[in-house]
């Protein structure tokens, strides 16, 4: 699905099979949750390119969820979410999947958990995401990114300003990633990873 420049204010159920992309990127296409949310649910063979995601509320993840796919057929590239709110996940939540997130700006995202099992960014469990090549900027709540439960995949290539915390996973390979100017959030400002 193709879609053109414009300001749309919905949340999204997506079916499996389907390719949502923007044809002009985020900076003219913008899909706004007004606060409600979360914006965008996601099944597996799905991708969502090219958008603004922003205003999205809900407890479980403000911006995107994607739940139950159990395998890498999903994929988040070349989008900004941005002042999305939940209570234990802001822009992405997770939940036995494991999809590719690439490319993505994070901004203002918020949690109002502030521990490590909790994230402004990216939340989940059961699940082996392939975070690569994104950028976090100036979220707050947990840790930016906080999976626990999973049995691997990769953060490689991230960069991470300013935000409230920084990385507390299980069983992830870490690599090449920039952390500047991170606070804690609970356990270490930057990296903490437990098996």
């Amino acid at each position: 699905v193709w879609v053109f420049p414009g300001h749309y204010t919905e949340t999204l159920t997506m079916k499996s099979g389907v390719n949502l992309v923007s044809v002009d990127g985020p900076a003219n296409t913008i899909i706004d949750g007004n606060n409600l949310g979360p914006i965008i649910v996601m099944s597996a063979d799905a991708a969502v390119v090219g958008f603004t995601i922003q205003n999205g509320y809900n407890w479980g993840g403000g911006g995107i969820i994607v739940s139950h796919t159990d395998d890498a057929s999903v994929l988040i590239k070349n989008n900004r979410l941005v002042n999305n709110r939940g209570g234990s996940a802001g822009a992405i939540n997770i939940g036995y999947a494991s999809p590719k997130i690439v490319g993505n700006w994070f901004i203002n995202n918020s949690t109002s958990g502030t521990t490590t099992s909790t994230s402004p960014c990216i939340e989940g469990s059961h699940g082996s995401p392939n975070i690569t090549n994104n950028v976090f900027w100036n979220n707050s709540g947990g840790e930016c990114i906080s999976f626990y439960y999973q049995s691997g995949g990769t953060i490689y290539n991230n960069t991470f300003v300013g935000n409230r915390g920084g990385i507390s996973v299980r069983y992830q390979d870490i690599r090449n990633n920039i952390i500047i100017d991170s606070t804690s959030a609970g356990i270490g400002g930057s990296i903490y990873e437990y098996y």
